[in-house]
């Protein structure tokens, strides 16, 4: 149902945003670490500031990953009693599983590409690959949608007169 699939969305979303704060501290701290190390012409420290963080990062995504799989049958229920919401949060874990491991990855190097002074690279390198790529994926997607087929679901929606993620 849309509009079970538009909250759930809304859900993921609001988790990963949750976490990204991990990561973002991870590439911040190393941005400063590494401009420092390098400003002081230290560059042994700074590479050995970039292995600590990547060590970190993917011990602190692992973690994080495997926890939202592993409850993954419950982790609904901290956003809603519904069912549908519930089953619908277990069946997309996985794949939020893995935009954690990859929000960490992206974030946490391009704190490093800041350290590195690459800040011009890393904003050229994001925007081609998540928006421009995104853009266009999601451009494509969405030319090919069933219009009718949505609008059918959306007023089950409405006439079931529930909104799972408000209850």
């Amino acid at each position: 149902m849309v509009v079970i699939q538009a909250c759930d969305i809304g859900l993921c979303f609001s988790t990963v945003t949750l976490h990204y704060h991990i990561p973002d501290a991870f590439g911040a701290a190393a941005s400063t670490r590494i401009s420092n190390e390098l400003g002081a012409g230290k560059p042994q420290a700074a590479r050995v500031a970039f292995l600590v963080v990547l060590v970190l990062s993917v011990a602190e995504c692992i973690t994080a990953s495997a926890v939202i799989f592993g409850a993954r049958t419950v982790m609904g229920y901290a956003f809603s009693y519904e069912k549908e919401v519930v089953d619908y949060v277990d069946q997309i874990s996985p794949l939020l599983s893995m935009c954690v491991l990859m929000d960490v990855f992206e974030t946490v190097l391009s704190g490093i590409a800041g350290g590195n002074g690459w800040q011009q690279t890393a904003a050229y390198v994001n925007l081609e690959a998540c928006y421009l790529v995104g853009a266009i994926l999601l451009l494509i997607i969405t030319s090919f949608t069933n219009w009718d087929k949505q609008a059918r679901e959306a007023q089950k929606g409405i006439f079931e007169d529930k909104i799972p993620c408000l209850s």
